[in-house]
């Protein structure tokens, strides 16, 4: 009968699990040319694969796809890059005036860390807006700047040379595969549980106390 409870708890626990990482899990750090590399980003939500904006750091928009689009990848329209700033930031953001705001430190880092730093301090990517205006959606770590998609600042001089310091969103649908498990890290924002983990751990503990307890019956 204590088997039974055991085996009971031990698979409402992983019910439980497999439940929270629905519920929860959204942007996955992955890879993208190499096991480990952490060059991507997977969104669960919208089945879209980012790059990692260091990646095409200082490029001229142009140039920007050229070695990427033959594994999948296009420039970000406008809803998608919108649709990533809403679903990373939510409405926890107060502005200072129009697609900018300050203050932002543990968000500006957690979106660092997931899409790369274009420089020692920041992550910023071009887009073309809704508008057809060439834009710039990112953060800054010192003071939490952050730069939303409808700032109001026009990057056009920057199309055809690029800028040091910012990269270009691009995105391919689905997540990238390789031979071996592609995701190694998941955003800092989200908890997410390793049902497989959980189940190797919680299954050698009842080995050891079946041994046990047949142990003791056998003295």
């Amino acid at each position: 009968m204590q088997y039974k409870l055991m085996l009971m708890v031990v698979f409402g626990v992983l019910l439980n699990s497999g439940n929270t990482k629905n519920a929860e899990a959204a942007l996955i750090q992955s890879d993208y040319l190499t096991l480990g590399d952490n060059l991507a980003v997977y969104d669960e939500d919208t089945d879209l694969t980012w790059l990692d904006l260091s990646v095409t750091d200082g490029k001229a928009y142009e140039s920007a796809l050229i070695p990427h689009h033959e594994k999948g990848f296009n420039y970000a329209k406008s809803s998608h890059v919108t649709q990533l700033f809403l679903n990373f930031f939510g409405e926890t953001v107060s502005y200072n005036s129009p697609g900018y705001s300050t203050g932002n430190n543990l968000l500006a880092q957690e979106f660092s860390t997931l899409f790369g730093l274009t420089s020692a301090s920041s992550s910023f990517g071009f887009f073309f807006d809704n508008e057809n205006k060439f834009s710039l959606f990112g953060v800054t770590l010192g003071g939490g700047k952050l730069y939303a998609p409808d700032f109001p600042v026009d990057y056009n001089k920057y199309y055809d040379i690029g800028n040091s310091g910012v990269g270009t969103y691009l995105v391919k649908q689905g997540r990238i595969s390789f031979d071996e498990p592609v995701i190694t890290a998941f955003s800092p924002r989200v908890a997410v549980p390793e049902p497989a983990s959980l189940l190797i751990f919680i299954f050698g503990s009842l080995g050891l106390f079946v041994n046990r307890r047949m142990s003791s019956h056998s003295d």
